[in-house]
């Protein structure tokens, strides 16, 4: 029994012998369980202050911190500007679409022009061909719409007394020639033996 003891005696001390607290003495318990200091100094300020002693495992943790924060403000600073360069290319005028439509209406316009162009006159009738040959022109007469021969006269605006002193018919208001023939329409004409009457056409 003793000597059971005795060996467990010994081994506790061996063991004890083998702890910090042991062979350093007491306080040396108390100084291994503080964190060892480590210094660190910034790289965007050489020179400036001391070197900074910051406990182990405090500067791994705070740098991830700083980095989020700094990502962040970038962030919150490049938001707003894309957010306000996209309108601003989406608002473009001279995108096209406000062109295409310009061109569009400026090549229907030219089109229609150009199809007016194209198109051949009427052919022209056997009166208004005949009528050309004699030097009249064949236009609307009265007011029923009808086209006829209209021929200028040799003596228009000439002095005359009755119908025989003129190609055409003699007005009796101004007592010339009339400028045409026929004359459509109401006018007053002196007639050969010089009575004046009323002459309607139309």
């Amino acid at each position: 029994m003793r000597r059971a003891l005795l060996i467990a005696l010994l081994t506790v001390q061996v063991l004890a012998g083998c702890l910090p607290g042991h062979r350093d003495g007491g306080p040396g318990v108390a100084a291994s369980g503080a964190p060892a200091a480590i210094e660190v100094t910034a790289l965007d300020a050489p020179g400036q202050g001391a070197p900074m002693a910051v406990p182990d495992g405090t500067a791994d943790a705070d740098l991830p911190q700083n980095t989020a924060g700094q990502s962040g403000a970038g962030a919150a600073q490049v938001g707003p500007e894309g957010a306000q360069a996209a309108p601003a290319v989406a608002g473009d005028p001279s995108a096209g679409g406000n062109s295409a439509e310009g061109n569009t209406a400026a090549t229907g316009e030219t089109s229609a022009q150009d199809a007016a162009l194209a198109e051949p006159p009427p052919p022209k009738s056997a009166s208004e061909l005949a009528c050309e040959r004699r030097g009249g022109q064949f236009a609307a007469a009265g007011t029923s719409g009808a086209r006829a021969c209209v021929l200028r006269t040799r003596d228009g605006g000439q002095q005359c007394r009755r119908q025989g002193d003129c190609q055409g018919q003699c007005l009796a208001r101004s007592n010339t020639c009339a400028p045409v023939t026929p004359l459509f329409g109401c006018h007053e004409i002196l007639q050969a033996d010089g009575r004046r009457v009323t002459l309607c056409i139309d």
